[in-house]
């Protein structure tokens, strides 16, 4: 996932969430509708969409990174038209910055959550995390390695490369959590609008493939040298 011209040692995370809207029961002999859960889960969306338009003013230091993002991508709820259903499950992504904590941030959407669903009368709801996936962050090690792959890169490049990080959740952030040095580094041109990344026009010049191979095989050759 990287680039002959560049060094990414930071990473987006993500948090998915999963929120059930329930309505109560009425007790019996109640006159009247019971709650209407798709009313209660379209006031917590907006809630969720007004917390959103704010996102734009957060810009991580990392270059590459920019803002969090987050989306509500699944709903599900409902069987007939004329009818509230029992339930409402929505799932949302929420894309961490390396600067964020992953734990503030769960805390800030789970206390808007339950905050607005329980100003609605006889609405439940239950917030349950699906998935988290740190951000991949610079640390020592990933400095070291970085700095060998920049040094290198500049010998055979004939200048500077730049150190960024992307605006996804990269894989290699496994490798980060156990305190492994891990950077992205690869063959391809100097942005992904050139590389044309998951296109029918995808494209590798192979002088960078060649340029890139060079730039690995020195930098972990100064890498692994020990010490004098």
């Amino acid at each position: 996932s990287g680039f002959t011209y560049g060094i990414a040692t930071s990473s987006m995370g993500g948090l998915q969430l999963q929120v059930e809207i329930r309505g109560e029961t009425p007790p019996p002999g109640t006159v009247g509708p019971g709650p209407d859960t798709i009313e209660a889960a379209s006031q917590v969306m907006s809630a969720l969409y007004q917390l959103r338009e704010k996102y734009a003013d957060i810009q991580s230091e990392v270059p590459g990174i920019g803002s969090p993002a987050m989306v509500i991508g699944q709903i599900e709820g409902g069987n007939r038209p004329d009818q509230s259903p029992e339930r409402v499950v929505f799932t949302l992504d929420r894309r961490l910055l390396p600067d964020e904590d992953p734990a503030a941030v769960e805390t800030e959407l789970t206390v808007l959550i339950a905050g607005t669903a329980s100003r609605l009368k006889g609405i439940v709801c239950n917030i349950r995390r699906l998935n988290l996936s740190p951000p991949m962050k610079s640390g020592p090690g990933t400095d070291k390695l970085s700095g060998c792959l920049e040094r290198q890169a500049a010998a055979v490049l004939g200048g500077p490369v730049w150190v960024y990080g992307v605006p996804y959740v990269a894989n290699s952030h496994y490798y980060a959590a156990l305190g492994i040095p891990t950077v992205l580094y690869g063959a391809g041109p100097a942005t992904r609008e050139e590389a044309r990344l998951g296109g029918p026009d995808e494209r590798l010049i192979l002088d960078d493939l060649r340029k890139a191979t060079e730039v690995v095989a020195l930098a972990l050759a100064e890498f692994l040298t020990p010490a004098a």
